[in-house]
């Protein structure tokens, strides 16, 4: 790729050169001194950083020359993070319960509520983490003391893994 060195344009093809100088002026292949002589010159490829983030892109800059070289400049543009993906597959759900899924299981035998959370929650095709019916029905466990507050957070705002989807 060549620089404009009067307009500062770039990126230019070798053909695009080409076009704008006298073809009688120029020799096969562009020398990088004859293309300087006319106005222009090559810029050196550089390798473009790696992105921090899948969501993440790489934008070209404007060549900078440094010690009497052009060289190619690359900034990461910072991208929106995908929003997380609160789903996960309803034994995933159940097992974040741990120590307290026994207790559960049996409060469920005196508790038509406990018993149909367990119930929708286990038929379901994906529990989201982020519905309100799911963080009610949790809510309704910790209300019955039949896991705390703190374990309820845990369960609730941790993102799902790969493993639990």
């Amino acid at each position: 790729m060549y620089i404009d060195l009067e307009t500062l344009e770039y990126p230019l093809t070798e053909y695009q050169v080409r076009e704008r100088l006298s073809p009688a002026t120029l020799a096969n292949p562009l020398p990088d001194e004859h293309a300087q002589s006319l106005g222009y010159a090559v810029v050196q490829p550089t390798e473009p950083p790696e992105l921090p983030n899948s969501w993440d892109s790489l934008q070209e800059l404007a060549p900078k020359k440094v010690k009497g070289v052009w060289v190619q400049r690359w900034s990461i543009v910072t991208g929106e993070e995908p929003p997380t993906d609160w789903r996960l597959s309803p034994l995933a759900f159940l097992m974040r319960f741990d120590q307290e899924r026994l207790a559960i299981r049996t409060a469920a035998k005196k508790d038509v509520q406990v018993e149909d959370f367990l119930d929708l929650a286990g038929r379901a095709r994906y529990v989201d983490l982020s519905a309100p019916l799911v963080r009610q029905g949790v809510d309704y466990l910790v209300s019955l003391q039949l896991l705390t507050a703190t374990r309820a957070a845990e369960i609730l705002d941790t993102p799902p893994v790969p493993a639990e989807r």
